[in-house]
Formats: C-alpha cells, sequence, structure tokens
C-alpha cells in the first residue's frame, strides 16, 4: 500500500505482517497481550470469530494450555436470542456447559440477524468459592 505526502498508510497492524495466518489463531506475545483470566498463564491460545482461515466460529475466545480453559471474549447472538435472552449491557451471561458467567460490557448489532456480545468473566475471589463449597 503506497502513502501519499502527508498521509500514512492505514495498514499498521502487525496481523498483515504476521506469519501469514490470516490473524486467526495468535499465541499470545511475550508482552502478556493474552493471559487467562483465572490461572494469569501466559500460555493461551486466541481463536478470533470469523468464517475464512483455520476456524469458522461464530464467538472470539482464549483456550488456556496451563488450566484447559475457554474464556469468551465475544458471543455472537441472532436478533431472536437477543429478545428471549433479554440480554443488555451490564447483564449477566451464564454459560452452562461450562458453568462459567460472564458481565456483559458492550452489545453491538452488526447485521440485520447478528449481535455480537463483549463479554468479560465474572471470577469469584477463592476465598468465596471456598466458603461456598463448605456450604455444600
Amino acid at each position: 500500500m503506497q502513502s501519499r505526502d502527508g498521509f500514512r498508510s492505514r495498514d499498521n497492524s502487525k496481523v498483515t505482517r504476521g506469519a501469514g495466518n490470516g490473524g486467526m489463531r495468535n499465541r499470545a506475545a511475550a508482552g502478556g497481550a493474552h493471559v487467562c483470566p483465572w490461572c494469569g498463564s501466559a500460555d493461551t491460545v486466541r481463536v478470533q470469530r470469523g468464517f475464512v482461515g483455520p476456524t469458522d466460529d461464530r464467538n472470539q475466545y482464549l483456550t488456556c494450555n496451563a488450566c484447559d480453559r475457554l474464556t469468551f471474549e465475544i458471543i455472537a447472538k441472532t436478533v431472536r436470542d437477543m429478545r428471549v435472552g433479554q440480554f443488555r449491557a451490564g447483564g449477566i451471561y451464564r454459560d452452562v456447559a461450562r458453568q462459567t458467567k460472564y458481565i456483559i460490557t458492550r452489545v453491538l448489532k452488526v447485521g440485520v440477524n447478528e449481535c455480537l456480545l463483549y463479554v468479560k468473566p465474572v471470577i469469584r475471589p477463592e476465598r468465596d468459592s471456598e466458603q461456598s463449597s463448605e456450604r455444600d
């Protein structure tokens, strides 16, 4: 991409200059760009959402190689799911399959029939989880 006098190229991303994998699967950089929120390990693999490349997943997530947990970053929902689930910013999204809760930080409508939920995991301190296991 050529740049004109006084204008810089918009393409400054490392993904396009990277290893040629299309940016779909990226190992965490040594600077700690992607750290597992559960165990704090930097040994993670980030899978970006998309329909082209090594994955055709609708969601974006991190997979930790140390603790074998999957943590969502972006969850795609249809408009119908949005009405039924009543998802909104500041609300809670429950991942029943992995028994985790997420706080919805942003809801983005990206087409006629798709919405993206930007989420962050709810991590309870260990002393709270110990107290709840004692109650059971």
